[in-house]
């Protein structure tokens, strides 16, 4: 009898630690134009494939569609608040990813409208644009040559590697 309340105090413990996990997770679809959707995998029912696009159905019955063409990337499993709470923490602090990459770069902690720059180590612009109403801004880099690309913004400086 013993063993089998332990058993069940066991799973019921690691029942609890996958829900509270995949609270902290979520699917984020990052559109070409840089909007992005971020629905916690707990809020999700079902992620359909369709000839179109995608549609995310949630628990409350609503949706969202994503058109094929107007995907740049969809993360499954995203860090949904690691980023959010360290920023909180840290005031005044940036984060960037991935540090490595081939192409795309995110900035947070940001004010909505600051300026975030791409340069390579020569002072060559690589790309700019400005931070989204949730102080998050999107770069592409697959643009530029291979080595080390300094990301400018709020005044600090981040060094990503661009392969």
């Amino acid at each position: 009898m013993k063993k089998h309340l332990k058993l069940c105090l066991a799973f019921l413990m690691l029942a609890t630690a996958a829900v509270q996990a995949r609270a902290d997770k979520a699917v984020v679809v990052v559109g070409k134009d840089g909007d992005r959707t971020v629905v916690a995998l707990n809020d999700i029912r079902r992620i359909d494939i369709e000839p179109a696009g995608i549609r995310i159905h949630k628990a409350d019955g609503t949706s969202s569609e994503h058109g094929h063409s107007g995907i740049d990337r969809i993360l499954i499993g995203a860090d949904n608040t690691a980023v959010k709470s360290m920023l909180a923490e840290r005031r005044g602090c940036i984060a960037v990813w991935p540090s490595v990459t081939e192409g795309p770069v995110s900035a947070a902690g940001l004010k909505p409208g600051d300026k975030v720059e791409v340069f390579d180590t020569d002072g060559r612009h690589i790309a700019s644009c400005q931070a989204d109403s949730e102080g998050i801004a999107t770069l592409d880099i697959s643009r530029a040559k291979a080595g080390i690309c300094i990301v400018n913004a709020a005044g600090k400086s981040v060094k990503v590697v661009k392969q």
